[in-house]
């Protein structure tokens, strides 16, 4: 009897090390997960503002080479620029940010769908529109003499 009871605190210890050194690899490759997860997130909000920025030029380039019209047709959104050649934005006339987005970011990705707008100033000649990925990333769109884009980590 007292050697089953050996051998029974035998399998018990090594089931109890076996269950330790699992529950530990199990936790760290939840946190590199995590960790990862945050690097990506990452890259995509500055791709996301490179991209935005890239479309502004080019966008902005259109309206050099067609003669500097008030409006152009693209992709299906009719744009309305200022005298300086950047998109204008207004209140009254459903050109907010949401707008701003569909011009600027055509993408069909997911990550388009995650976006949402933590504020909107828009004035006459000016706004900002700052999007959202997560609480810590921001991605604004400013016009004051220009329009250009920025990415800014909260933490």
């Amino acid at each position: 009897m007292a050697i089953k009871s050996v051998f029974f605190q035998r399998d018990a210890l090594r089931w109890l090390i076996w269950s330790c050194v699992i529950l530990a690899l199990v936790g760290f490759f939840l946190s590199t997960v995590n960790r990862n997860q945050e690097k990506i997130t990452r890259t995509q909000a500055v791709v996301i503002g490179k991209i935005m920025q890239q479309r502004i030029n080019e966008l902005h380039q259109v309206w050099l080479i067609e003669k500097q019209p008030n409006y152009l047709q693209v992709d299906n959104n009719v744009v309305k620029f200022d005298q300086t050649g950047w998109i204008t934005l207004s209140n009254n006339e459903n050109r907010n940010c949401n707008y701003l987005l569909s011009v600027l970011y055509n993408d069909a990705d997911s990550i388009k769908q995650n976006l949402f707008i933590k504020s909107e100033r828009i004035d006459k000649n000016t706004y900002s529109c700052v999007y959202g990925i997560n609480t810590d990333i921001e991605i604004k769109a400013i016009k004051i003499n220009s329009l250009h884009m920025e990415v800014i980590f909260l933490t």
